[in-house]
């Protein structure tokens, strides 16, 4: 525990070793200092309002939180404690300052807060996905049995991705694993018709959620009518990156007969707009004689993590 000796007008008079351990300064350099020169200049209008109000006799003592500039110029959070020393009148002479570091527990206050914030951002964002997603979706199912149904699909989706953003920290997710965790759902793993090429790419959360739902709608469609409801078909997945912009293709083949849906559904718009508008990029999607292929352009910083 640091003790500190201070006058009333802030010079400091004496302290233990301690205190001069904390602020890093030997005894005889304190002797020529004021507990100004020590205290960190947001935090030293509210202790001199304090000790103004100890001096006038309007509190006994006082005990705040505060930040000392060490003599290498860090920060130390302390919990001061202060108490007057007075003379046969009352009136305070000297102070005792009893400083105790809390450095530690102020860095993991701030990390607990922070992950508060972060645990409040993230909310709000998964309830405006959710939101989403059950709007579209009731705009086109006509049953309930349709309606959750469609729910249930995109929710798993999204799970995936975020099962890989986890792994990753939340702050991004690789893309080979995002591949493989949405493609899980309908294939085993390693499954040879699934061929993939591209660099190891870390995603951002944003851009994670939406290209895992796009897979997650592809991979559906392909095992129920298209390459992977054969055996000998075959989807292609390639990616690539430069200093501006990221690509990403989708391609089937050897699969049965592609035609173009004679109308367009949620999946449609799900691999297409809200895709291409949740990264401000390009998505096409062609339905050629080989099979289905899916595209994405965008700016790499508003997909790559890194």
């Amino acid at each position: 525990m640091g003790i500190a000796y201070v006058s009333i007008s802030g010079a400091i008079l004496d302290a233990n070793s301690r205190f001069c351990e904390l602020v890093g300064h030997s005894r005889e350099t304190l002797a020529s200092m004021r507990f100004h020169d020590l205290t960190y200049e947001h935090d030293l209008a509210t202790n001199l309002a304090l000790l103004d109000d100890l001096i006038e006799g309007k509190i006994p003592g006082y005990r705040l939180e505060k930040r000392y500039i060490r003599s290498n110029g860090e920060l130390l959070w302390a919990d001061l404690t202060v108490s007057a020393i007075r003379d046969e009148t009352g009136r305070p002479t000297k102070l005792i300052s009893v400083v105790q570091d809390i450095t530690r527990q102020k860095a993991t206050e701030e990390r607990l807060n922070f992950l508060l914030g972060e645990v409040s951002h993230r909310t709000k964002n998964m309830t405006a996905v959710l939101q989403a997603v059950v709007n579209q979706c009731s705009l086109h199912t006509e049953t309930k049995e349709a309606l959750r149904s469609a729910v249930l699909e995109r929710l798993a989706g999204i799970a995936a991705s975020q099962d890989a953003l986890t792994s990753g920290g939340h702050q991004s997710a690789s893309m080979r694993e995002l591949i493989g965790l949405q493609l899980s759902a309908f294939l085993p793993v390693g499954d040879p018709r699934i061929v993939l090429d591209g660099p190891d790419v870390m995603l951002l959360p944003g851009a994670a959620r939406s290209i895992g739902m796009a897979l997650h709608e592809l991979g559906t469609n392909a095992c129920k009518y298209g390459a992977l409801s054969s055996p000998s078909g075959r989807v292609n997945i390639a990616w690539e990156r430069d200093a501006a912009v990221f690509t990403m293709t989708w391609r089937e083949e050897g699969g049965p007969d592609v035609r173009a849906p004679e109308r367009s559904g949620f999946g449609r718009l799900v691999i297409e707009k809200m895709v291409a508008a949740s990264m401000a990029g390009e998505v096409t999607l062609r339905f050629e004689p080989d099979g289905v292929v899916w595209s994405l352009k965008a700016a790499v910083t508003a997909v790559c993590a890194e």
